[in-house]
């Protein structure tokens, strides 16, 4: 029964993506046909492009959650300060509707989190408690101490928690359906795609905590947080290293004859020289060569992962090695992956999630090499 289940799970979830991405391509795909066929209309053309971005947005969010159920979905966690960006986020959701907040927060245990993760969470919640009352209600939010011992039954290791409690007064939640609301895309609703709770409960897990559901039809809904204390809530800070290269010229590590075309002409339209490697060994004898040459390179961004050939994990360390005045930014598709996560644990300097645009690259260039310019180009 346990293997019926997850096949059917996974048949839901390849089924559901292949029904978001195919809608996704129809959009972009129509709207460069229209585009191309109306090359002589600027204003038109302008338009189907920006038809296509909005497609290509929807898209990468669609990757963002899925990827939040790999083994990857590192969060990257800080001290939890303040409980505003709780309200803030739950209050966003909650705008407009007829249900009404109440906050408790009681909680002395310190914890860390992924503020932006954490608050996906919490809208998610609190956008399925919305359209659990439809004609209007209450949502109460409380955040307490928690000690779970092992006469609790919840599969956490024995310790102090922050729990935080999100209870409405809705519709509640069948019994057949209890057991299924978690599985990505999985809905009962004539709208949504299903994944809002799965990547809750996915967020929640690569926090090391546990996200639980108690619900009876008509009788309302609780989801309750549990997320681990922390003992040692020291922030880090990481400090850059000066700049002493002059050079102007940026290496582009990549297997994928695609992006590396279009990241070239990016970085040339940025101010920028630009060359290219197809992997680690390929980028190691050309920052070599442009070292004896006295033409080094400012920056190089390597794929993280290139199938055959050394990516960027191993590479990174050879380039600090020997050449520590590169700055190096990591660029990978798989954006929840550890070394994403935390870039400069693994020596990088900066971190691009792809896919990016222009001013995303162009923000992180600047972050990154503005110390070493002093005419803006």
């Amino acid at each position: 029964m346990q293997k019926i289940d997850k096949l059917e799970s996974i048949g839901l979830l390849a089924g559901g993506i292949a029904h978001d991405f195919n809608n996704f391509l129809m959009a972009i795909w129509g709207n460069i046909d229209i585009a191309k066929a109306s090359i002589d209309n600027k204003e038109t053309v302008l338009h189907r492009l920006f038809e296509s971005e909005k497609a290509l947005a929807k898209a990468e969010e669609l990757t963002n959650q899925l990827l939040t159920f790999s083994k990857g979905g590192i969060p990257i966690k800080k001290k939890l300060l303040s409980n505003n960006f709780m309200k803030e986020a739950i209050d966003f959701v909650l705008h407009g509707s007829k249900v009404k907040s109440f906050y408790e927060f009681n909680q002395t245990y310190q914890t860390l989190v992924d503020e932006s993760q954490l608050s996906r969470v919490l809208s998610n919640i609190a956008l399925n408690a919305v359209e659990a009352m439809d004609e209007g209600g209450t949502l109460n939010i409380a955040v307490d101490n928690f000690d779970i011992t092992n006469q609790i039954e919840i599969p956490l290791e024995e310790g102090k928690y922050v729990k935080i409690s999100i209870k409405d007064n809705g519709t509640g939640i069948s019994e057949k359906h209890l057991s299924r609301i978690f599985d990505p895309y999985f809905t009962t609703k004539a709208k949504g795609s299903g994944l809002g709770l799965a990547v809750a409960f996915s967020i929640i897990k690569y926090h090391n905590g546990y996200l639980k559901v108690e619900s009876k039809k008509g009788a309302g809904s609780t989801f309750s947080i549990y997320l681990p204390a922390s003992l040692d809530t020291k922030e880090i800070v990481e400090k850059s290293d000066s700049l002493d290269s002059s050079s102007e010229r940026i290496l582009v590590m990549d297997d994928d004859d695609m992006v590396r075309d279009v990241l070239g002409i990016m970085i040339k339209t940025i101010g920028y020289d630009v060359d290219f490697a197809i992997d680690g060994e390929e980028a190691l004898k050309k920052v070599e060569k442009a070292f004896y040459e006295n033409k080094g390179y400012c920056l190089i961004i390597m794929d993280l992962t290139i199938p055959g050939g050394m990516g960027g994990k191993e590479a990174v360390t050879l380039v600090k090695k020997n050449y520590p005045a590169i700055k190096v930014i990591v660029s990978s598709g798989y954006s929840k992956d550890p070394v994403m996560a935390d870039f400069r644990k693994y020596g990088f300097d900066g971190m691009l999630a792809k896919p990016f645009n222009h001013n995303m690259l162009e923000n992180a260039l600047n972050e990154i090499l503005s110390k070493k310019r002093d005419q803006p180009r």
